[in-house]
């Protein structure tokens, strides 16, 4: 089966050094000189704020946050507490590509010099619900798959709703904040939830309500009981890429990311990459072909433009592929590809989840705009439409000194023929739904139904 992601403890594996000062707390007026500091730049920089939204829900919804903090009856905040609001805010501009701090400023370094500390569970949200996936806690006292009712007297749903609030989306796309929240649980739960040192764990155990209490870990303690529990597996396999496999009639293609890094550690030429992979799909003589976009979350553009040429079907009259408009007003368009000779004739099918995202989330949307493609899985975790990325414009808060990157180019595609609400990520033809079940079983639903869509097909 797909290997399951694994990002609920490498967010942390960077080596940057740690800022060690204790930083002095904010006054309620200095924080509110940061968030309209924060809100006038995202004014100014990122271009499709109005797109999809007036400006009048963005000034209503920015005024009843401001709003928040004037009655709040906290007179100072520590700058933990201040990105609390600052993540807030960032996520009423319904765009995905914001970067929120970095790992040496007063708040992300804590975590690295072991001040800060993580609640040492990985769960799942299933619709809107915890669930744990791995208790890494010293006391082992929870059960795996049993459902998390609250911590410290905060409902599993009311954790969720918080998280959803700090976590910047396009289009406040659920399945994409989930993804996102899973993969970070441990250390979002400390920065935007409780800090407390210790958790009292409500949970349901075979209808039975049980709590046990655990304590936060600091995160070498946490790296200590992962590699406990988790010990490295034996395995030959080979870092790749990619990977291209062959059963019966069907090619299955994983596309896991687009990342130029990775792109130079396999020095990946995108035009002789993808002329390679088709040429052994059409040597195999593949009836179908399976593309694996599940936790892309994108790269550079070459990825995505570079393989349209052996999927796009027919003559299409495009007049282009994306369009760029900077935060400038410059606009700038990019070509529709040509159909290429050897391009692939046979059935189409694209997996997708919340962390198809940016260029992985824009290839599934080409595929269902432009060829046959069936798309199976979860709604995708960037707009259909188009949305804010490329360059950001990095900009320092006054008090808090935290470091915001605004996306500020609008990459629009155009056409959207085969979608009717485009303010969505890409929707699947086929959603596939995992209950708790299926995840404790680790069932791949996605390959379930594209064999069955096969079988079909014979």
């Amino acid at each position: 089966m797909r290997k399951p992601l694994i990002l609920y403890f490498s967010l942390l594996l960077l080596s940057l050094g740690a800022n060690t000062i204790m930083a002095q707390a904010l006054s309620k007026d200095e924080l509110l000189t940061d968030l309209l500091q924060l809100k006038s730049s995202i004014e100014e920089y990122q271009v499709t704020l109005f797109e999809f939204q007036s400006p009048d829900v963005w000034n209503q919804n920015c005024t009843e946050l401001f709003s928040q903090i004037k009655e709040d009856s906290a007179q100072s905040y520590s700058h933990q507490k201040a990105f609390y609001w600052i993540s807030r805010l960032t996520s009423l501009a319904n765009e995905g590509h914001y970067r929120l701090g970095n790992w040496q400023d007063t708040v992300h370094s804590g975590f690295l010099a072991n001040r800060y500390l993580y609640l040492p569970i990985a769960v799942w949200i299933i619709d809107g619900r915890l669930y744990l996936r791995k208790d890494y806690s010293k006391e082992q006292c929870l059960i795996r798959g049993s459902e998390i009712l609250s911590i410290n007297g905060l409902s599993s749903s009311e954790i969720v709703d918080k998280l959803r609030k700090c976590n910047p989306a396009d289009a406040n796309i659920l399945s994409y904040k989930d993804r996102v929240i899973e993969s970070g649980f441990n250390w979002q739960y400390y920065l935007y939830v409780d800090t407390s040192s210790l958790a009292k764990i409500q949970y349901l155990d075979n209808d039975s309500i049980q709590s046990c209490q655990i304590k936060a870990l600091c995160r070498d303690s946490l790296f200590a009981q992962v590699n406990r529990l988790n010990p490295p597996a034996e395995s030959s396999a080979e870092d790749r890429f990619y990977s291209l496999k062959f059963e019966s009639n069907t090619a299955w293609l994983e596309l896991p990311t687009f990342d130029r890094n990775r792109m130079e550690q396999f020095n990946i030429d995108p035009d002789d990459f993808y002329e390679a992979i088709f040429d052994s799909i059409r040597t195999a003589q593949s009836e179908h072909l399976v593309i694996d976009l599940r936790a892309n979350t994108g790269g550079r553009n070459e990825m995505v433009d570079e393989i349209l040429p052996y999927l796009i079907h027919g003559e299409l009259n495009v007049d282009f592929l994306r369009k760029s408009i900077s935060w400038k007003g410059k606009e700038k368009k990019y070509r529709f590809p040509k159909r290429d000779k050897n391009a692939f004739q046979g059935q189409i099918y694209v997996l997708i989840d919340g962390l198809s995202f940016s260029n992985g989330s824009v290839l599934a949307r080409h595929l269902k705009e432009y060829s046959n493609a069936m798309i199976i899985g979860e709604e995708s975790g960037s707009r259909y439409t188009g949305f804010a990325a490329g360059s950001q414009e990095q900009i320092t808060l006054q008090n808090s000194g935290l470091q915001i990157g605004i996306p500020r180019y609008y990459l629009f595609y155009g056409l959207n023929l085969n979608q009717e609400n485009s303010n969505q990520g890409v929707i699947p033809h086929i959603p596939v739904r995992y209950r708790l079940e299926d995840r404790l079983m680790e069932k791949d639903l996605a390959r379930e139904v594209v064999l069955e869509q096969i079988k079909k097909r014979q």
